[in-house]
């Protein structure tokens, strides 16, 4: 079963059910579900009473009983925009069987206004059909088993990178600035300060972590003047991004550097551009597929973890250098290159690595320097430790979790949450924001400020999806050879102009006289792109599809803020405000746009 404005390439190859909700409102639909289930008793009672708390609150909501309001299928549908029947039936038929959930979280569902209430009520279902028994589980799609985890290797994110570190070099490595930006707030900081919020976004090393205040700039701190531009995608990925335009031409940003290897959207804004040579023309170390740290013994995307010893093809072309050689001149220029290199070369660092992770015990720099790459085995004993299932069982957890600071203590059998159980109320937000109506404790249907159901919708009737891309990873793989704006699906050619696809509903571009292989221009107050006309029925009436992250930025008035882009960079639309008020996080999928036929 398939729940998806789009129907998307998963979908199409397999032979399943395609539920296609308006987006943002999946949070309905998660309430009627439970509705369905509280009325006819289709739930784990016992589950419920032993592994959770705050079930009666959150059946009084789902009832009605808090607002008056039942969250029936009925009260979902003309929400949802699903038919009553479709809804009942989920329901039922989800209650009858053991039922495995794909959340989906990147660039989907959770990429909306208030999308922590969907993410919460998706657990609360899967709590009230005993989360963690046998198949009633949730995935998220990019781990595997077997997977060893008890081999240490470090990761540049990861704080146990540095517990080889004597305390002087620890003392050097650690970052003692506490000012911080988060990242979408940048433009806002530069040009209209003070900013503050709330949390540390996803970088979750403790829960407690989404509940530390920033502000910016601290009191007695100096506001930025100058960036330093590592990469240069922000246009491309970040949300309502003419800001950045904005943001580069402001006086007040007095300086940037830009270093990356490729000339990327914001490149032409910076005063001087530093060449990077790509990961093909230097010596490197890492962990294949691995997140290094930011996300605790993730395989992403891989089973078997895998140690690579990255061999240059070619010397760096031109005056392209290597990241690590760019940054010792730096330093050397400012009379701290020994500090910062401690005398070693690119090649020094990846043995020093090697030799302190546990990798060195398993196999010789010698023989591993021949072979270039490293297997981590698993033991002979390995046995999979399903997810949760320790928890239902009522076990000492057994899997590897280094976000549940519980683990290996005489609290082992519980949860990372407060209580050590699911919550239908999180005590977490209960202590620390008791009266936040965005993220309340109990989670509720939140209609979003930019969707079906807001002022905004009756000028810009379109709402723009704009998941994470097929055919390319955010903007990698996207402007930097012309065949690969040649696949199908990815970019059309059409007047010798590599164009990103829009896939709209035929019914919406019949009303607006578009037919298939336009250019159409897709706009809202916060900009306008300009985009290939694909009409499909994969996507819903009043929705339209097409993949973020585009890498191409291709303004028809170089230097205008606001201007036409031609290169499908469509996060120029997308707003930039947060999740919730509490909530850290990008939104881009509430964005309401018009679509007109392009004849400029």
């Amino acid at each position: 079963i398939f729940i998806d404005p789009f129907f998307n390439y998963t979908a199409a190859s397999v032979d399943g059910k395609w539920i296609a909700p308006k987006p943002g409102t999946d949070a309905a639909l998660a309430l009627a579900i439970a509705y369905v289930w509280i009325t006819a008793g289709t739930y784990d009672k016992d589950y419920i009473a032993t592994h959770s708390i705050g079930f009666e609150e959150f059946q009084d909501y789902v009832l009605g009983k808090e607002d008056g309001i039942p969250k029936t299928p009925r009260w979902a549908a003309e929400i949802c925009g699903i038919k009553v029947a479709t809804i009942t039936a989920l329901a039922k038929d989800w209650a009858s069987k053991r039922v495995m959930v794909f959340g989906a979280g990147q660039g989907g569902a959770c990429r909306t206004a208030y999308a922590t209430e969907w993410a919460r009520l998706l657990v609360a279902l899967q709590a009230m059909q005993g989360l963690g028994k046998p198949g009633v589980s949730m995935i998220c799609g990019s781990g595997g088993a077997p997977y060893n985890t008890e081999v240490f290797f470090p990761g540049y994110g990861d704080p146990d990178g540095m517990l080889w570190l004597s305390n002087a070099a620890k003392n050097k490595a650690f970052n003692h600035v506490e000012q911080r930006l988060y990242r979408l707030l940048l433009p806002d900081a530069i040009l209209n300060p003070p900013v503050s919020w709330v949390g540390e976004g996803f970088c979750a090393f403790a829960l407690e972590q989404q509940f530390k205040p920033y502000s910016y700039p601290m009191p007695d701190h100096s506001e930025v003047r100058m960036l330093y531009r590592y990469g240069s995608s922000f246009i491309g990925t970040m949300t309502d991004t003419n800001k950045w335009i904005q943001m580069y031409q402001s006086p007040k940003l007095e300086f940037v550097v830009n270093q990356d290897c490729w000339w990327g959207g914001e490149t032409g804004f910076a005063d001087i551009v530093l060449p990077a040579c790509t990961n093909l023309e230097r010596n490197d170390i890492s962990e294949f597929c691995n997140a290094g740290g930011y996300v605790g013994h993730s395989s992403s995307v891989c089973n078997y973890r895998v140690v690579v010893l990255q061999k240059k093809c070619i010397e760096p072309l031109y005056e392209s250098k290597a990241d690590y050689n760019i940054f010792s001149l730096l330093a050397e220029r400012l009379g701290i290159k020994e500090e910062f290199t401690e005398g070693k070369t690119a090649e020094d660092w990846a043995r020093a690595l090697f030799e302190i992770s546990d990798v060195a015990k398993l196999i010789s720099w010698e023989e591993f320097e021949k072979k270039g790459y490293y297997v981590i085995p698993v033991p002979d004993d390995y046995k999979s430790t399903p997810a949760l299932r320790w928890f239902y069982e009522g076990r000492e957890c057994d899997t590897p979790d280094p976000s549940n600071p519980k683990k290996n203590t005489e609290k082992a059998r519980e949860l990372g949450t407060f209580s050590g159980k699911l919550e239908f109320v999180s005590q977490s937000l209960k202590e620390h924001f008791p009266d936040d109506r965005e993220r309340p404790p109990l989670p509720h249907y939140i209609p979003s400020w930019e969707g079906p159901e807001s002022k905004t919708a009756k000028k810009y009737p379109i709402q723009l999806i704009s998941p994470h891309p097929r055919y390319s990873f955010h903007t990698h793989y996207d402007k930097h050879s012309k065949w690969l704006g040649e696949i199908p699906g990815h970019r059309t050619v059409k007047d010798g102009q590599y164009w990103q696809t829009v896939r709209i509903h035929p019914d919406d571009a019949g009303k607006r006289g578009i037919k298939q292989g336009d250019i159409v221009k897709l706009y809202n107050d916060r900009g306008a792109v300009l985009c290939f006309a694909q009409l499909t029925e994969r996507v819903r009436p009043g929705t339209a599809h097409s993949w973020a992250s585009s890498g191409k930025f291709d303004p028809v008035e170089p230097g205008k803020p606001g201007a036409i882009d031609r290169g499908g960079c469509v996060n120029l639309l997308t707003p930039a405000r947060m999740m919730s008020r509490n909530a850290p996080g990008m939104i881009p999928n509430s964005c309401l746009i018009e679509i007109a036929k392009w004849d400029g």
